[in-house]
């Protein structure tokens, strides 16, 4: 089912009364995120660009740069997530669990 509503799989699910097949994966990506077991290594990218990336739905430019609101969302994220902390280390060099909070941050 959550594969479904994120749009992975086809499905004729709703959400807020529109069929998912009507809503564009940007629109989408703004109010379904899934979040599943596999993540691969990332290099060279820090929790807080990590995070950051994720208002990319929001802003619909691939040369969208970062705004005040931007890093204070994201940073907002973090301390939601309890990965402020982390905000300057490489995904790479996390635990799992540390990582984990980072995804769920940039959700």
């Amino acid at each position: 089912m959550l594969k479904c509503m994120a749009g992975i799989l086809p499905s004729s699910v709703n959400l807020n009364g529109v069929a998912l097949s009507q809503i564009s994966p940007s629109d989408r990506a703004k109010s379904v995120v899934y979040l599943g077991p596999e993540f691969s290594d990332v290099y060279g990218v820090t929790v807080s660009h990590h995070v950051i990336s994720g208002r990319y739905p929001h802003e619909g430019s691939a040369l969208w740069n970062w705004s005040k609101k931007d890093q204070n969302l994201a940073y907002e994220a973090m301390k939601r997530a309890s990965c402020l902390e982390l905000k300057d280390r490489f995904l790479n060099q996390l635990s799992t669990g540390e990582c984990q909070r980072a995804r769920i941050a940039r959700a």
